[in-house]
């Protein structure tokens, strides 16, 4: 409700179009993550800069109320459940709390901060996997290696390498799309 108070106060019609339109944006590159061989893991990751571009134009509520429509609508009109399961439980939450975890002043603890949460969504998306698609645990076990693992520390690898590209993502849109944006919308 507060939201809503929110955005008719301080031109609410331009913020409330302009999060419809990236969710548009973010729910149909959900959609087309079902007709690409590679989708489930590219189409969350571009899906999410609309998360992100809600975010730094408006607010974090914004953002935030950009991913919960694209998540909800994601799962009521895609195909490919799995690529809205890594944009509910990576991929779309995290531009929202990457700033935040990027203010954490002491190296080491940024550093197991993201890995704590990067572990923690690899863990939630094969406990989805587990319980609500029936993956059988056998499935995850290759040559007598535990494959869980194996992929999970894959897994982390991939986020931080996805955290340090994001960042660099950050000060390319900060610097050069940002002004055109800001323009557009007349903030």
């Amino acid at each position: 409700m507060q939201l809503l108070y929110e955005m008719r106060r301080r031109g609410g019609a331009k913020k409330a179009a302009f999060g419809g339109l990236l969710t548009a944006f973010a729910v149909v590159v959900l959609i087309i993550s079902g007709f690409l061989p590679n989708g489930s893991f590219v189409m969350p990751i571009l899906a999410s800069l609309a998360v992100y571009v809600a975010a730094k134009e408006f607010s974090w509520k914004i953002g935030l109320a950009v991913y919960v429509t694209t998540g909800a609508l994601g799962l009521i009109l895609c195909v490919n459940k799995m690529c809205v399961l890594y944009f509910i439980l990576i991929f779309g939450y995290y531009p929202l709390l990457h700033e935040a975890m990027d203010r954490i002043k002491f190296i080491i603890l940024k550093i197991l901060t993201k890995a704590v949460i990067f572990a923690l969504s690899y863990i939630a998306v094969w406990a989805v996997g587990f319980f609500v698609f029936g993956i059988s645990v056998e499935s995850y076990t290759v040559v007598g290696l535990d494959a869980a693992v194996v992929t999970g520390a894959g897994f982390l690898l991939f986020m931080f390498v996805y955290d340090f590209l994001f960042a660099k993502l950050r000060l390319i849109y900060g610097f050069k799309v940002h002004p055109y944006i800001k323009k557009l919308l007349k903030l």
